[in-house]
C-alpha cells in the first residue's frame, strides 16, 4: 500500500497537459497540414479520424496505466470529456477533446489530503495539488 503522505500529484498533472496540447485543437489541424503530406486525398481522409481516435486511446491508457496506483490511492480517475470544436475533413468528424481528473471516491482523497503534512508539502506536491 502507498503511504499517501508521499504521494506526488504533479506528474499526473503534466501527463495530463502533455496529452491536452497533443491532442486539441490546434495540435490535430497542424498535423492535417503539415503532418499528412505525400499522402493522397483519399489516403488522409480514410485514415484521419481512424488514426487520431486510436492514438488517443493509446496515449490516455498509458497515462492511466502509469499512474494507477496512485490514482487509486487517491480516489481519482481519469475522463476524456468533448471540447468545444469539431474538426470536418471531407465526411469525418474529429471532435476535440480533453482528459480531465476526477473525483471517484471523495473519502479516499480526504484521507489524502489528510496524511499530507500539513507543515510543508513539497513544491512539487503543492504543484500537483493546483
Amino acid at each position: 500500500m502507498m503511504d499517501l503522505k508521499n504521494i506526488d500529484l504533479n506528474g499526473l498533472c503534466n501527463a495530463l497537459e502533455e496529452y491536452n496540447s497533443q491532442f486539441g485543437i490546434g495540435s490535430i489541424l497542424g498535423h492535417i497540414i503539415f503532418g499528412r503530406r505525400g499522402l493522397s486525398e483519399e489516403e488522409v481522409e480514410t485514415n484521419l479520424e481512424i488514426e487520431v481516435m486510436v492514438n488517443k486511446e493509446l496515449s490516455l491508457s498509458q497515462i492511466e496505466s502509469e499512474y494507477r496506483d496512485i490514482l487509486k490511492a487517491v480516489g481519482l480517475n481519469l475522463e476524456r470529456v468533448r471540447a468545444g470544436a469539431t474538426i470536418f475533413t471531407g465526411g469525418e468528424q474529429i471532435p476535440g477533446s480533453v482528459a480531465r481528473i476526477n473525483l471517484a471516491q471523495g473519502g479516499l482523497f480526504v484521507n489524502y489530503l489528510a496524511a499530507l503534512d500539513k507543515t510543508f508539502l513539497s513544491p512539487i506536491q503543492a504543484q500537483g495539488l493546483k
